[in-house]
C-alpha cells in the first residue's frame, strides 16, 4: 500500500512540475520584455498609455505591442502618442521588430 501511495505523490508531483513548466513564458518573451521596459524607461508618456507592469512577462499581452505566431514582437504601435526621450540600445535585440 505504501508503494502505490508513493507512485501516487510522484505522479502527482511530475503532473504539477509539468503544468508550471508549461505556463512559464518562453526565454525569448522575457528577454523582450526587459528590452521593451528599458525602452519604455527611457520616454516620457504623457498619456500614460503604455502602461506595460515587469511582472507581466510576455509582451504580447502588452498594448499596443504586436507578435508573431512565435510570440516575438514584430510591431510597437506608438503612432500619435506624443512620446519624447531617447531609443533605448536595448531595442537592438528585438531581433523580429518590423515597425515602430
Amino acid at each position: 500500500m505504501v508503494t502505490g501511495t508513493l507512485s501516487l505523490t510522484a505522479t502527482a508531483a511530475i503532473l504539477v512540475a509539468v503544468a508550471l513548466t508549461s505556463l512559464a513564458p518562453p526565454a525569448a518573451a522575457n528577454d523582450e520584455s526587459k528590452a521593451l521596459l528599458a525602452f519604455r524607461n527611457g520616454f516620457e508618456d504623457p498619456h500614460g498609455i503604455l502602461d506595460w507592469v515587469p511582472n507581466m512577462v510576455d509582451p504580447c499581452t502588452w498594448v499596443r505591442v504586436e507578435c508573431n505566431d512565435d510570440n516575438r514582437v514584430t510591431q510597437l504601435q506608438l503612432r500619435d502618442l506624443n512620446l519624447s526621450g531617447r531609443l533605448a540600445p536595448e531595442l537592438g535585440t528585438l531581433e523580429k521588430l518590423q515597425y515602430m
